[in-house]
């Protein structure tokens, strides 16, 4: 999935000084979770789903198109690694962070990168719709500040969320309460990009989102939740 900024599943610990790796992860997983992504005439099928041990999550998502990403966070949802593998862009790096940074490695656009993000204490959000579950649960009006990595470029970008009201969706074919989150660029910024996603109130899953993946004019992009495996 693409974005200028962000979208959905681009989507994903260190504990104590000890670096946990996928191999590492026996837990339960959670049911996998089917989308579909419109964009004008242009269609994908997404997967995630959730591998879980005490205290951390790794999420895996793929796309129809061979993009692959596995977000590490701890038990707050605060992203603490990310690799994402996109071998039709070239792309095959891990991001790590490291205090109020974050350091990067790996290919981009087929090329050696190593580089260093310079952040704040904020937390890192790249699942942005598994990490705003909290927030989805909060009320009318909360906001939240964090950061996330643009996919393409490795640019962080600070971003601004606000949870907003209520609404009745149809989700899998079903009249579904969903709380609504609108994430933006902070400040006066956010004049010039927004996104929204809905989250079910029910259990705080990610069922929609819509926004751009481009200027102002770009077609909008749809993703919803289409299929949930019991």
């Amino acid at each position: 999935m693409r974005s200028s900024l962000t979208t959905p599943l681009c989507a994903l610990l260190i504990v104590a000084g000890v670096t946990v790796l996928p191999a590492q992860l026996h837990g339960e997983s959670r049911p996998t979770a089917h989308y579909s992504e419109v964009t004008g005439t242009t269609r994908e099928t997404l997967a995630s789903c959730q591998r879980t041990e005490p205290n951390v999550y790794l999420l895996p998502s793929l796309s129809s198109s061979g993009d692959r990403h596995e977000v590490f966070v701890d038990k707050r949802l605060r992203t603490q690694w990310w690799t994402f593998r996109s071998p039709s862009r070239g792309i095959d790096i891990r991001a790590t962070r490291r205090g109020d940074t974050i350091d990067v490695t790996g290919r981009l656009d087929g090329k050696p990168i190593a580089r260093t993000l310079e952040i704040d204490s904020a937390p890192w959000y790249q699942s942005i719709e598994r990490s705003l579950e909290p927030l989805a649960h909060g009320r009318e009006g909360m906001k939240e500040l964090f950061w996330v990595v643009e996919p393409y470029t490795l640019i962080a970008r600070k971003i601004q969320a606000r949870r907003g009201g209520v609404a009745e969706l149809s989700v899998e074919g079903r009249r579904t309460r969903a709380a609504e989150v609108t994430i933006s660029l902070p400040g006066f910024l956010s004049l010039f990009w927004q996104s929204k996603y809905w989250f079910r109130l029910s259990d705080g899953k990610f069922v929609r989102f819509e926004g751009l993946h481009g200027p102002p004019g770009s077609p909008l992009t749809v993703v919803k939740l289409t299929s949930e495996t019991p």
